[in-house]
């Protein structure tokens, strides 16, 4: 008789584990060794992807094999992030119905041989809503023609925009601080990156946006003074902002946001217990943060007793 311990096990593999266990596994691969991963286990080769968690970024060092392989791709992938040149019909009509996030830069070799090109993407008139799922859209480095030209691109190709975040980009000749925006109702977060000034503008076109909340602003400067004290946003309740400013630049802030939730502000200057007491008491379920360029962090919430 033969016992049944010197009777060899079957061999166990990857496609006998349970789906639950697969799940665990994957969620520690990186991107390459998921692939290699799919193509070992046969039947997970389909679930290996959550493509809502795949970020799709392009090597700059292999442009066109990789521009081939990206429309070539029957793959549903969310979130691309490509150079904005690569920004035509083909790529709107391969990625139409699945893009839910899009990032585009200038190359860097772009930058230092073409330093004042125009971007104009392409012809907006031809894209009516090219992204109707795209909810999240990055602009980096990049130089469009005019106001009308960078508005009308976002608005016809991106309709259901719900956060923008533009980073050091130029309207034509001059440097982003007098942007205009007009008819995003569905923003939600808008974020600006410039190394230059932003004008009080700005905000005369973000009270026309009803849906949105939060604002994040890194800029040399962000001026406010000329709004007047009947000029208020009800409707944003975050705010950042990270420039230069004075020991008064806190209450003019808490005047132009009277429904803030969060605020934190990050410069030069550093406010006066005064101030921020007078701040607490106009924003009382609001929650502040400080920093200065010293690396000195102060906190605030309901009880003014936080630092750190």
């Amino acid at each position: 008789m033969i016992s049944l311990k010197s009777v060899p096990p079957e061999p166990l593999t990857i496609d006998d584990l349970p789906d639950e266990i697969l799940d665990h596994i994957f969620s520690f691969l990186k991107l390459p060794d998921r692939k290699s991963a799919s193509l070992v286990c046969h039947r997970w080769n389909n679930k290996s992807f959550r493509w809502k968690n795949v970020v799709v970024v392009v090597q700059t060092s292999q442009l066109a094999s990789e521009y081939s392989s990206l429309l070539a791709s029957d793959r549903p992938y969310k979130h691309l992030e490509i150079p904005a040149r690569w920004l035509g019909p083909e790529m709107a009509a391969r990625f139409a119905n699945s893009l839910e996030s899009l990032v585009l830069f200038r190359l860097e070799a772009e930058s230092v041989m073409n330093r004042n090109a125009h971007f104009s993407i392409f012809d907006v008139e031809d894209i009516h809503n090219a992204f109707p799922k795209i909810r999240e859209l990055t602009l980096e480095y990049l130089t469009f023609l005019d106001h009308s030209h960078f508005d009308r691109f976002i608005r016809v190709s991106f309709p259901a925009l719900e956060s923008l975040y533009v980073k050091h980009c130029l309207i034509g000749s001059r440097s982003i601080e007098i942007m205009r925006f007009s008819n995003f109702s569905n923003l939600e977060h808008l974020k600006i990156e410039t190394k230059f000034p932003l004008e009080s503008t700005l905000l005369q076109d973000v009270e026309m946006f009803p849906k949105l909340r939060a604002l994040d602003l890194t800029c040399l400067e962000f001026r406010v003074h000329h709004l007047g004290q009947h000029f208020h946003l009800n409707h944003i309740t975050s705010l950042a902002i990270e420039a230069q400013f004075d020991e008064g630049y806190l209450l003019e802030i808490v005047n132009l946001f009277p429904a803030l939730l969060s605020l934190r502000l990050k410069g030069s200057a550093q406010f006066s217990a005064e101030s921020i007491e007078t701040a607490k008491k106009r924003l009382p379920n609001c929650v502040f943060k400080f920093e200065n360029h010293m690396n000195r962090v102060q906190e605030y919430r309901n009880e003014f007793s936080d630092f750190f």
